[in-house]
């Protein structure tokens, strides 16, 4: 498995490339490239569903809340949404704290995992943090593609491995891709450890808490997320599911049971010094499998000036918009969604509900929405360009958010960013960070009961100007909690306590190229 670095001077980059450096885009996350790569487009459709089971979001499928396709516009470094005010993280007088970043799949222009791998290394180097980050080769083209890295941001390619007969095609090729690439970034972390010295290593994704981490037994302070996937979803949301619960119910108990005998999850969150999970479901599984010390942490957020300041008056008061944004998946509770939308159609004739997000035009879709009466009142866009997505933001008048299982749901924090209340269940990473004030937060009730009230919050929103306003203002509030710089304070804050810790206490033993066995 072969390694190569590419570093923030501009002499490591071929010839004539422009040595401009980019940041995060508008909204949480950035979706430019023109291409996605024969592994995306494999990960996509057929084993999205299968990669799920284990509380992997597939990049550029299930974690594009927006369904976003065309080209946006990136900031630079210099621009003031990360410049001045942040602290210094350096230990000793002039040294920075040196962290290296295991992040699988780095991208400027993705959504889900690929997208906050990008976005977050970047604000940790931004705000004097020295990064170097482990990626997957095929990472390379879309980050060269932005221009110079800026300076404290280094990326290190780590190839894939020939896999086994038997492991080359389908789903279980993209789960050895991945365990073959965890052993190779353990062999790169070692090699980069003995050069450079790291005073921490994060992993950063895949973010699952089923498949674990090799650097865990890198022997030096170590965080693991912030990760999801231990969620599992409740019995009462099981017609919900319609025919995939009995997969569902195999993912509950793959969590319940087999997950505690599970020596990779079980080695990783024991060694880690600290997991960052991102609902309490996952935090509650880390500490019942070890975990010495659990904190929530999201793992998305806004750029400050995606978040909208000015207040306005609810739009479209004579015909109200109902937005729901993401793809046509079981746990997406699409049939929820338009069950719900049946009931405020009933309140508000004059609503219309705008559904984005791929696979929604499908057989099945259609048939729900002509069994309820919905013809004409409910619009399928697809897949938009991501100004037109900020636009949906501004001039719906709520967004409901049905998902039956989700670690949170960038697309909600996106929604409160521009002010605009959300109605979701009451569950999941949802249930943790989403303040009630910012909408409404459903609890969890068998049958069509469910979907009545997910409507009856909508309605009541849509109805009730002065409490749309209120909670508008915190929606907004909220996401200014949120913001890339605040999650890369955060993060280092821990990074600089657990060094600081580590080093108080005595030297860390070092491993060796030999110790890395799988």
């Amino acid at each position: 498995m072969g390694m190569a670095s590419a570093t923030g001077t501009a002499s490591t980059y071929p010839p004539g490339r422009p040595p401009t450096a980019t940041a995060p885009s508008r909204l949480a996350r950035g979706r430019c490239c023109p291409g996605s790569g024969r592994r995306h487009n494999r990960a996509r459709g057929k084993h999205e569903a299968e990669l799920d089971q284990y509380g992997v979001d597939v990049p550029g499928a299930s974690g594009v809340p927006a369904g976003v396709v065309s080209a946006c516009g990136h900031r630079r470094f210099g621009d003031p949404w990360m410049s001045g005010g942040h602290e210094s993280f350096e230990l000793g007088s002039d040294r920075p704290l040196k962290a290296l970043i295991a992040a699988y799949q780095v991208s400027p222009c993705r959504g889900s995992e690929p997208g906050y791998g990008w976005h977050l290394t970047a604000a940790l180097a931004a705000i004097g943090v020295d990064v170097h980050v482990i990626t997957g080769a095929e990472s390379r083209a879309e980050i060269e593609a932005q221009g110079r890295p800026g300076d404290g941001l280094t990326f290190h390619y780590v190839s894939h491995r020939a896999l086994p007969r038997g492991f080359r095609s389908g789903e279980r090729s993209v789960y050895a891709e991945y365990l073959a690439w965890q052993r190779g970034c353990l062999e790169a972390a070692v090699r980069l450890d003995a050069e450079h010295n790291f005073d921490v290593v994060n992993h950063l994704s895949w973010g699952s808490l089923f498949w674990g981490s090799t650097l865990s037994r890198l022997g030096k302070p170590f965080v693991f997320g912030p990760i999801g996937g231990g969620q599992t979803s409740p019995e009462v949301l099981r017609e919900w599911f319609g025919e995939s619960w009995r997969r569902e119910a195999q993912r509950n108990w793959a969590l319940r049971v087999a997950l505690r005998s599970n020596p990779r999850a079980r080695r990783t969150v024991q060694a880690a010094d600290l997991v960052l999970a991102t609902n309490s479901e996952t935090a509650a599984r880390s500490r019942a499998l070890g975990a010495t010390r659990v904190e929530l942490c999201l793992d998305t957020a806004v750029v400050p000036e995606a978040i909208a300041h000015e207040e306005h008056e609810v739009p479209g008061r004579s015909a109200p918009t109902v937005l729901w944004v993401g793809r046509n998946l079981p746990r997406k509770g699409v049939v929820l969604a338009l069950h719900a939308f049946a009931r405020v159609h009933r309140s508000v004739p004059s609503a219309r509900l705008v559904m984005l997000g791929g696979g929604l035009d499908d057989a099945a879709t259609t048939a729900q929405i002509e069994a309820l009466g919905l013809n004409g009142a409910v619009h399928r866009l697809g897949q938009l360009p991501l100004p037109v997505v900020i636009d949906m933001y501004d001039t719906s008048s709520v967004m409901l958010f049905s998902s039956i299982r989700e670690s949170f749901g960038a697309q909600v924090l996106e929604a409160m960013s521009r002010g605009l209340p959300v109605v979701a269940l009451d569950i999941h990473g949802v249930g943790d960070f989403m303040p009630a004030t910012a909408g409404v937060k459903v609890p969890l009730q068998r049958g069509e009961g469910l979907a009545d009230a997910l409507g009856e919050g909508v309605v009541q929103l849509l109805t009730e100007p002065a409490l749309w306003q209120e909670a508008s203002r915190a929606a907004r509030a909220a996401a200014t909690r949120h913001t890339w710089e605040r999650r890369a304070q955060e993060l280092a804050r821990h990074f600089a306590g657990l060094a600081s810790a580590r080093r108080a206490g005595g030297s860390v033993s070092h491993m060796h190229a030999g110790d890395t066995g799988g």
